[in-house]
């Protein structure tokens, strides 16, 4: 009955749906994911019934409350970024089981999992979404990378300077590591070009930055 309305207004809705209706329950918290989607761009402008799917990437709404009042958060899940410069890790503490060497040129592969609360519930929530992910996209670009760390803390001070109702933020960020290819054994050279992707292992880095 409310087609067309927000994910986070209509997680709103709900959690004063069932506050209302069920005395029984003192709270409430509702989260919806779902897959991003845009419209598909025909002679430069955006078709009104034609979309396509941001592959792996999905947008996140919460709502959770009592009859005190209630929080919503957004986020993104998914949003898989590369760069293959600006970015290094070296100087890193070492014992006698560390195997990763230091380098001052690497490929940086992550997803960013993000999910930020808002101060006050009457927001533009479609209009700081997108600024929030625009801010994550371009600050990741942008930024030359000492440690997934700080480029975690560098992309989390963004998007609160992308959107001032955000109070904070809460990012988690695999380390993807792609390894350099030795080509030797074909009898070929590989001149920083080729890198393998591998699954396993992989750091997990995650934190939440507020604003004092």
């Amino acid at each position: 009955g409310h087609a067309g309305e927000g994910m986070e207004p209509f997680c709103l809705r709900l959690v004063r749906h069932f506050l209302h209706e069920h005395p029984q329950i003192s709270r409430v918290m509702v989260t919806i994911t779902g897959p991003a989607w845009e419209p598909i761009e025909t002679d430069g402008v955006a078709h009104p019934h034609a979309f396509c799917r941001r592959s792996g990437e999905a947008r996140m709404a919460e709502a959770s409350g009592t009859r005190e009042g209630v929080t919503i958060a957004s986020g993104i899940e998914g949003l898989a970024v590369t760069k293959t410069a600006g970015s290094q890790f070296e100087g890193f503490a070492k014992d006698r089981f560390t195997t990763l060497a230091d380098e001052t040129d690497r490929v940086l592969a992550t997803e960013i999992h993000a999910r930020w609360t808002y101060r006050d519930p009457e927001v533009e929530y479609d209009e700081c979404w997108e600024a929030a992910r625009q801010a994550l996209l371009e600050r990741f670009a942008s930024h030359e990378s000492a440690s997934l760390q700080q480029t975690l803390h560098t992309l989390a001070n963004a998007v609160l300077e992308s959107c001032d109702p955000i109070a904070d933020i809460r990012i988690s960020m695999p380390n993807r590591h792609c390894l350099f290819v030795d080509l030797a054994s074909f009898g070929l050279e590989n001149d920083g070009e080729i890198f393998m992707p591998t699954e396993t292992p992989y750091g997990f880095i995650e934190a939440r930055v507020a604003r004092t």
